[in-house]
């Protein structure tokens, strides 16, 4: 596609805003859709939306065509991913939105948890099942707030009994703890860290 600077560009618009498209076509060896696009933003968007069209109906349609676009993308993108400087460049875009998705959108900083959690499980070949809405119950059932100590920042879900003595993360074996306290208890059972009281008050809490 031969590329034309921006003098040449404003010229062929004055030009054709003094006489017409067609003269402008004529005169400076550009096809008459060109200028066109040059002169009316609005016949842009329009060619643009056509051209769209044009090719998803072509895309649905003809499978050799079909084949040859995304050969195309595909050779393109692959060239590009030799590319070092590229390819930092995409990590870091997907490591931004990542970041500025898992501060707003509660839905998919769950997600997030909730795979962490299996592959921890899985590690440690223990098949658990516990979900998104599993999550939420927990915290509603501890008002949003450490069993322990009553704190509201920094929250978890953790195990009431250890993962790593092979007990899932269910409805009847997780407590919300802040870090603090979740550090502090680890990867022991709860007879080693609590009173037998305090054991009792969970445990009916869980069992409810």
């Amino acid at each position: 596609m031969k590329k034309y600077t921006d003098e040449f560009k404003q010229e062929v618009i004055n030009y054709a805003n003094q006489t017409t498209t067609n003269s402008a076509s004529k005169k400076y060896s550009v096809s008459w859709d060109t200028v066109k696009r040059w002169v009316s933003p609005e016949y842009k968007k329009y060619r643009y939306k056509k051209s769209n069209e044009s090719m998803k109906l072509r895309l649905s349609t003809d499978p050799i065509y079909k084949a040859k676009v995304y050969n195309r993308i595909n050779n393109n993108i692959n060239e590009k991913r030799k590319d070092l400087a590229y390819r930092k460049m995409l990590s870091d875009r997907a490591t931004q939105h990542c970041k500025e998705k898992y501060k707003t959108d509660e839905n998919y900083r769950l997600r997030q948890l909730q795979s962490a959690r299996r592959r921890r499980a899985r590690k440690k070949m223990v098949n658990e099942k516990y979900t998104i809405e599993d999550h939420k119950y927990t915290m509603n059932l501890f008002n949003n707030q450490c069993a322990c100590c009553g704190s509201k920042d920094n929250l978890c879900v953790d195990h009431w009994r250890p993962l790593s003595k092979g007990h899932p993360l269910s409805r009847k074996n997780a407590v919300i703890l802040c870090r603090s306290c979740n550090a502090s208890k680890g990867f022991k059972f709860p007879e080693e860290c609590y009173g037998g009281q305090f054991i009792k008050l969970i445990e009916r809490t869980l069992n409810v």
